[in-house]
């Protein structure tokens, strides 16, 4: 997929693009509420991410 000339084309209606590190995985704030089914142990297992 030709994702540059996706991008350039896309800019006008993204706004700034930009790209950050940080420590986040799909476990962070989640079952503080309420017990959910999580694998603690693989954060990033399909099974932890949610779909708003």
């Amino acid at each position: 997929m030709p994702f540059v000339e996706i991008l350039e084309l896309c800019r006008h209606y993204l706004g700034n693009l930009v790209g950050v590190y940080t420590d986040w995985t799909p476990l962070t704030g989640r079952g503080r509420l309420f017990a959910e089914d999580l694998d603690r142990s693989q954060p990033w297992q399909f099974k932890n991410f949610r779909v708003t």
